[in-house]
């Protein structure tokens, strides 16, 4: 179950649902009447040098509400994405038309109609109706000429006991825009990388656990299972660190909220390739 979970939650921001419309009329989109949404010029994103090799970007901000007119004109689904717009590099630009994409799709099948069944309880006098939420933000960590390295973050409230957050790392070499894999990080093998990895992270669990003046934070076999809890997407590199992602529920209870790693290149640099380590 906690391993579903963990796999639920990477879906947040990268969905994929399928679940087909109900019976009438389509769902109505009034944040997005024609389709495209212009982007936004971040003020804080920094103007690249036109030599250095690093990447200039935009946000792309995208607001919608989504109903179904068969059961009521208000909004069931709120969907609010801030993600970066990249300029002149296309295949990264195709990447997150592609998130953004799946993310509207999601919002007018699987959340929708979640919101629908939430929508006809409240009718039937069970509990309160209240719109599903689902929003998506980001940080650029890194724009160095070499890698584009970006933390998206998701939350999304759909009537539960409480909402659900998760984080992505996306990691892009920016001379050709292909997205890096755990494994493009290391000169050396999966397995060897993580063994390399573990009794760092391992170290940092504890001085979590006493920090919190706890016996343990983490799930009792959450040291051991380390490795088998995680998502190879979950990582994304900042100009001085490796940092890797455990979702909430994956390997500690809720109230830990999602566990970052966050491990010096200086201290694994015999095991990652050099050119990812900044000069």
């Amino acid at each position: 179950m906690k391993r579903l979970t963990a796999l639920l939650l990477c879906i947040l921001l990268l969905t994929l649902a399928a679940c087909g419309e109900a019976d009438g009329q389509a769902p109505k989109n009034s944040g997005d009447p024609d389709g495209k949404t212009p982007s936004v010029t971040d003020p804080s994103a920094p103007d690249a040098s036109p030599d250095d090799g690093s990447l200039k970007w935009s946000d792309y901000v995208f607001k919608g509400n989504y109903t179904d007119e068969n059961l009521t004109s208000a909004a069931l689904v709120t969907l609010n994405i801030t993600l970066p717009k990249v300029e002149g590099n296309e295949d990264i630009t195709l990447y997150y038309d592609n998130v953004i994409d799946r993310l509207k799709e999601s919002a007018q099948t699987y959340y929708l109609d979640i919101a629908r069944g939430n929508y006809d309880l409240a009718q039937d006098g069970i509990g309160i109706f209240t719109p599903v939420v689902i929003e998506t933000s980001y940080q650029v960590v890194r724009n160095d000429g070499v890698l584009f390295s970006v933390v998206r973050e998701s939350y999304e409230n759909t009537g539960g006991a409480h909402p659900m957050g998760a984080k992505l790392g996306d990691v892009f070499r920016i001379s050709d825009g292909a997205k890096l894999l755990f494994e493009d990080v290391f000169t050396v093998t999966y397995d060897e990388a993580v063994a390399k990895l573990t009794p760092i992270i391992h170290k940092q669990m504890d001085d979590f656990t006493a920090a919190n003046g706890l016996d343990n934070a983490y799930y009792e076999n959450a040291k051991q299972e380390l490795f088998s809890m995680w998502e190879t997407d979950d990582f994304y590199l900042t100009d001085e660190s490796l940092v890797l992602i455990w979702q909430a529920y994956s390997i500690a209870p809720y109230a830990a909220g999602i566990q970052e790693f966050s491990i010096p290149l200086a201290d694994i640099a015999d095991i990652v390739d050099a050119q990812w380590i900044t000069k």
